[in-house]
Formats: C-alpha cells, sequence, structure tokens
C-alpha cells in the first residue's frame, strides 16, 4: 500500500511539479545569468588546473572538493538510470537527458556559489555548507534549512545513497562472480563503515583517487563499443530526436504517450544521474579552497558537463546501438548484452564501473547524510546517523529494482522542493556574487 502511495505522488511530482518547477526556474536564472554558467567553462577548467589563491579558504583543493562531489554524481545513474530510462521511455529520453543537463547548469552554479557564500565553521572548525545553511542563513528561514535537511537524511537512508547502489553491486557479484548476497553486503557495510568514520578526509581522498580513474575506463569501455558499432551510431541519433518528439501511443499499451514518457523519464534519471537542483552538491562544494563563490561555481559546470553530456550519452549510445535496451529480462542480463565484445574488455569494463561507482556513491552519500544530522542533531546526531547508514546499507541489498527506483524518486522529489525555494529566493545574491568575481577579474587584469 505505501508503495502504491509512493509511485502515485511520483506520478504527480515527475509529471507536473517538478518538470515545471525545474524548467522554468533553470530557465530563468539561466537568461538573468546571461548564460554564464556556459560561459564559464573556461574559468572552471581555469581553477581545476591552478593553485588556490593564497587568501582562499577552504578544506579542500577544488578539484578534491569537486571529485567528492562526483563521488555522488558519478554512480548508478550514469549506467543503470540510464538504462532504465531509455527502456521505458525510449531513446528519446536520452534527448530530454541532455536537456536537463544544459538547463541544470544554472542551478548547479546558482546553488554551489549560495553554499560557499553561506558556509559555516563546525565547533571542530571545519567549513560546512550546503543548502540547509543558506536557507537559514540567507532566506532567514531555520525551519526550512531543517526540512531540507531532513529529507537529505530520509533520501540517504530510504532511497538515492543506498539502495540503488547497494543493489547493483549485490547483482553483479551475483550474477558475474556467483556470489552470495550475503557475504557481498557484508564486505560493502564494512568498507562503507572504514571509511564513513573516517570523516571528510578519509572520504575525499578515496575519491580523488578512484573517480579519475573509473571516469577514464569508462569513457575508454564505451568508446570502444560504439567504435564496434559505429555503423549504428547515426541511427541511434535519428531515433534519439524523433522519439523525443513522438506523440504516437506507447506499443506497450500504457496508455500513456512516446513524449510524454520520455520527457518523464528523461528528467527523473537526468536529475537522479547530475543532481542539479538537489542541493545535494553544495554540500561537498562548500570544503573547497577558493577565493570567491563563483570560483566554485564555475568548476561545477564541468560536473554536469561530465555527468550528463559526456558519460551518459556515451552508456545511452552503447545501449541504443546495441539494441540491449528492447531486450526482455533484468537489468544485469541487459548490460550484459550491452557491453558484450569478442575480447571481454565491455564486460570488464561494466563490472568494475559499477562496483566501484556504486561504493562511492554510497559514501560519499553517507558523508551529506552525516553533514544534515550534524546540522540538526549536532556532533552526536552525526555520529548516530552513520551508525545507521551502515545498518541499512547491509539491508538494502535484499530489496527488489522495483522498490528501489519507486523510493529514489520519492526521496529526489523531496529533497528538490525546498531547494529550488532556496535558489529562488536568493537570486539576487547569485547575481551579485557573479558581479563580485566579474570585477575582481577586470581589477586582476588591469593590475597586470
Amino acid at each position: 500500500m505505501i508503495l502504491t502511495w509512493i509511485k502515485w505522488v511520483n506520478q504527480v511530482l515527475w509529471t507536473l511539479v517538478l518538470p515545471i518547477s525545474l524548467v522554468g526556474l533553470s530557465s530563468y536564472m539561466m537568461i538573468r545569468l546571461r548564460l554564464q554558467p556556459l560561459r564559464r567553462l573556461k574559468d572552471g577548467l581555469r581553477v581545476l588546473k591552478s593553485r588556490p589563491h593564497k587568501e582562499a579558504q577552504g578544506d579542500l583543493s577544488p578539484i578534491a572538493a569537486l571529485s567528492l562531489a562526483l563521488g555522488a554524481t558519478l554512480g548508478m545513474g550514469n549506467i543503470v538510470g540510464v538504462l532504465f530510462a531509455i527502456r521505458i521511455g525510449g531513446p528519446g529520453a536520452l534527448f530530454w537527458m541532455w536537456v536537463v543537463g544544459l538547463m541544470g547548469m544554472s542551478l548547479k552554479y546558482a546553488e554551489t556559489i549560495l553554499s560557499v557564500k553561506y558556509r559555516q565553521r563546525d565547533p571542530k572548525g571545519q567549513l560546512v555548507g550546503g543548502s540547509m545553511y543558506y536557507l537559514e542563513h540567507g532566506v532567514g528561514a531555520q525551519w526550512l534549512g531543517k526540512l531540507f535537511a531532513a529529507t537529505v537524511i530520509i533520501a540517504v537512508l530510504a532511497g538515492i545513497g543506498t539502495f540503488p547502489q547497494v543493489h547493483s553491486i549485490v547483482d553483479v557479484f551475483t550474477s558475474t562472480f556467483d556470489v552470495p548476497t550475503i557475504p557481498t553486503a557484508i564486505g560493502i557495510t564494512l568498507l562503507v563503515a572504514y571509511v564513513s568514520f573516517g570523516g571528510l578526509q578519509r572520504t575525499s581522498a578515496m575519491t580523488l583517487v578512484i573517480i579519475p580513474s573509473m571516469v577514464v575506463l569508462l569513457l575508454m569501455g564505451s568508446v570502444y563499443l560504439l567504435l564496434l558499432n559505429a555503423s549504428a551510431i547515426p541511427m541511434a541519433f535519428r531515433m534519439i530526436f524523433q522519439e523525443a518528439f513522438a506523440w504516437e501511443p506507447l506499443a506497450t499499451g500504457g496508455g500513456g504517450y512516446g513524449i510524454k514518457v520520455a520527457i518523464d523519464q528523461g528528467l527523473r534519471r537526468g536529475i537522479f544521474s547530475n543532481e542539479s537542483g538537489m542541493g545535494s552538491a553544495p554540500i561537498a562544494a562548500a570544503s573547497g579552497r577558493v577565493r570567491f563563490p563563483a570560483e566554485q561555481g564555475s568548476l561545477h559546470m564541468l560536473e554536469v558537463l561530465l555527468d550528463t553530456l559526456v558519460i551518459n550519452t556515451l552508456t545511452g549510445l552503447v545501449f541504443i546501438t546495441s539494441g540491449a535496451y528492447q531486450m526482455a529480462g533484468s537489468e544485469s542480463q541487459i548490460l550484459n548484452t550491452a557491453y558484450r565484445d569478442p575480447l571481454g574488455l565491455g564486460r570488464l569494463t561494466l563490472t568494475v564501473s559499477l562496483i566501484f561507482f556504486a561504493l562511492t556513491s554510497i559514501i560519499v552519500w553517507s558523508y551529506y547524510g552525516a553533514q544534515c544530522a550534524g546540522y540538526l542533531f549536532g556532533h552526536l546526531g552525526a555520529r548516530g546517523f552513520r551508525l545507521a547508514f551502515v545498518v541499512v546499507i547491509f539491508l538494502a541489498g535484499f530489496v527488489g529494482w522495483n522498490t528501489t527506483w519507486a523510493v529514489a524518486d520519492f526521496a529526489t522529489a523531496m529533497m528538490v522542493l525546498p531547494n529550488l525555494v532556496g535558489v529562488f529566493l536568493l537570486r539576487r545574491e547569485v547575481l551579485d556574487e557573479c558581479k563580485r568575481y566579474e570585477r575582481s577579474k577586470s581589477q586582476s587584469k588591469t593590475n597586470a
């Protein structure tokens, strides 16, 4: 009964409330910012390559803060989530993922700027931030900050931070290595507990090593498979654009229309993948060592670019060119078919990527949840959350896919809504920070 209610709420939120809110606010911010999120990509690369300024403040280098955010962003949404979207919404869903990515850059830019601007020192002297802090100290609505923090904790424990990732790892070990669920669940639990209780430094150190390596592996593996199916790539792009605007009734008999389902799935999986507008990545961004909030904001544009417009595109094309998304069977069977090749390199890429992306995502979401618990209940609250998280991680491997994605969609929606309110109410603050950054750049050129 609860699952039925959750699915009904998801249907209302994801087909009406969230599309209007996300597209409307992201379009508005992109216009008000005069396309700065797109024009700031070069600045992001500069921040990525240069050393932090001597006057910069923060606990992590900008690239370490970015890797921490990517640890949560890059995960099941880039592989299983993309497959799920294309399988239900057709190839056209990938087009709407691109739309979410491009428009979502403005939201990622804005929420990152606000997070750095309103970050605070905790009792241990570390810089902490996120949507809950700019809702409290910027908007002046502490209750809204507490609401967001509570929804993050629920989302981490009941959906986005646990079930999809753990279930994917268990599925890989069961189908590929014939390892039973219980030993896999125990291994994941012990590893997560070790890193999670090590705090920010241990978590960021792990993501800084794993994320770049896994990105390179997945990109190389996907390109290799696409080269094997190069003749099917033009047709794949044709299907993506045609089915993105197809009004024909679905052949599945579900009573819906192609464009409606494509948009629905593209939005859901796009947001789940790049987290634009969710308010989660700003928790990691707050630790970046920068002089101006807009510097960290420009850096996190690369996060969306890499996640949605590069990785999701490549994995989506792998599923479409192989035709695997049209198969019947379990998710693991479809994935293995899509990444099959004569040398076995595709399957190796898939297996390693699934395991490590899922692990980093679990651990970083644990950090996000602990930060929110610390915001609400202090140090003991953060510690209590980590203990609860470890227990949930063990149990998550025994939950089915249907429940997994329904709960993840619901939890994602509950995070997005209060964050969008904060970004909208503080839109002038974002514009002011962008102008301040522009003045600083102009003065630097003049002095030079």
